[in-house]
């Protein structure tokens, strides 16, 4: 056992992280960052795909035409060439415009949709720290307890032989250490499994978690404004935008497109001259402006125009929801805290006596005064304390996370 306790602290010592260090390699590892970041980059290209729209559009074609001299008259000539240059460049059109504007709020709203997935990311993977952390803490609770029911159940043997306790005390000592035993082995397993679990999260094998469970602080933020902070309802605001900005993309077909183009055109053909067909080629251009202007379209744009409306009410009653909903989460943690902090103050307390009681309860053993019940029960009551007291501060610490994730987009 002692073997394994050196290798455990070997392993700490070489592959320690630590909760800054955590929240990073998850951040860059987590498929959900991962796949947001690529979908920013899709939207990128929808910008430019929009841009498209303000530039103009080149195009050359060039044909030739082999034709069986039995199949054509002989206007036609028997091979045909062809070939021709055209440019158009939209002049007036509102419709691009308005849908550059939509792709560029589109990455925007990817942009704080990352930062919310991101702040997830970070409180789950703090989280899941902290309980590492807390069962570090069982870890070296039920070793401190092998350790007791060891060097009692030593005690005990001498304490028979001189005959001041009965064998049956001796039974029950040395079937206490064994199941202090497996209770180490166990909490020593629980770790295990959390730990490999927590890597596969984070994207990264580790080893061992630095540091120890203790009250994490609670961040500073402005009550009355810490909203705006908040990445969900910044992705609630953007989205809002983007149906205001739709509606105005629909309404932008009631707008009139204007158009310029220029052709330039080259063939071959059959001409007369000198009383005989000749074959000639003969090229030219042509220019002008084309109006698009779509004066009723079966009040198909008037619908699409009131669905966005609609849309945009439906998003502006949600932000109102969610605002009181974040606003209710954050009272209600606030309280939670209070009532955990005093839970951790009452536990520690509690803690010191339990303590001073097992130690007045072995001493009294030992000189017959109480018995082995006595000190069962004793330690049992401190052990029962201790893992309250450390599991009101991890609940504690996951209070504190959930406040950060709420009033603040910071990641640590």
């Amino acid at each position: 056992m002692r073997l394994l306790y050196i290798i455990l602290s070997i392993i700490s010592f070489s592959w320690g992280i630590t909760l800054e260090e955590a929240v990073k390699i998850s951040l860059k590892n987590n498929i959900e960052v991962i796949s947001s970041e690529l979908d920013l980059k899709k939207l990128e290209q929808e910008i430019r795909e929009a841009k498209s729209g303000i530039y103009p559009v080149i195009s050359l074609s060039a044909s030739y035409l082999k034709w069986d001299p039995d199949f054509i008259s002989a206007f036609i000539p028997e091979e045909q060439k062809e070939y021709g240059i055209s440019v158009q460049q939209a002049i007036f059109n509102k419709v691009v415009f308005e849908a550059i504007k939509i792709a560029k709020k589109g990455v925007e709203l990817q942009e704080e949709i990352i930062k919310d997935i991101k702040a997830e990311v970070a409180n789950q993977t703090r989280k899941m720290y902290y309980g590492l952390l807390y069962k570090k803490e069982v870890i070296k609770l039920k070793k401190e307890t092998l350790k007791y029911w060891k060097e009692r159940e030593k005690q005990v043997k001498l304490l028979y032989k001189k005959g001041i306790v009965s064998e049956v005390d001796m039974l029950r000592t040395t079937s206490q250490r064994k199941v202090a035993e497996y209770e180490y082995k166990k909490a020593l397993n629980d770790f295990e499994n959390a730990k490999k679990e927590f890597s596969a999260f984070i994207g990264k094998d580790i080893e061992e978690v630095e540091g120890e469970l203790v009250k994490e602080l609670k961040p500073e933020y402005d009550k009355d404004n810490f909203i705006k902070n908040n990445t969900t309802y910044r992705v609630a605001l953007k989205t809002l935008e983007i149906y205001k900005d739709q509606k105005n993309a629909y309404a932008s077909n009631y707008y009139p497109k204007l158009f310029a183009f220029f052709n330039y055109q080259g063939r071959n053909y059959m001409d007369f001259e000198n009383f005989r067909l000749v074959e000639k080629f003969k090229s030219g251009y042509s220019y002008g402006v084309k109006l698009d202007w779509v004066l009723f379209d079966g009040l198909n744009t008037k619908a699409k125009v009131a669905k966005s409306e609609i849309e945009a009410i439906k998003q502006m009653e949600k932000i109102k929801d969610l605002k009181k909903k974040l606003k209710v989460k954050v009272e209600n943690i606030e309280r939670d805290l209070k009532v955990i902090e005093a839970e951790i103050e009452a536990w520690k307390s509690q803690l010191e006596t339990s303590k001073k009681i097992l130690n007045s309860v072995e001493k009294k053993y030992e000189t017959g005064i109480s018995t082995y019940i006595d000190i069962l029960e004793a330690r049992k009551t401190y052990e029962e304390i201790k893992v309250r007291y450390i599991n009101a501060i991890l609940n504690y610490n996951l209070k504190i996370s959930d406040l950060k994730r709420l009033v603040n987009e910071e990641y640590f």
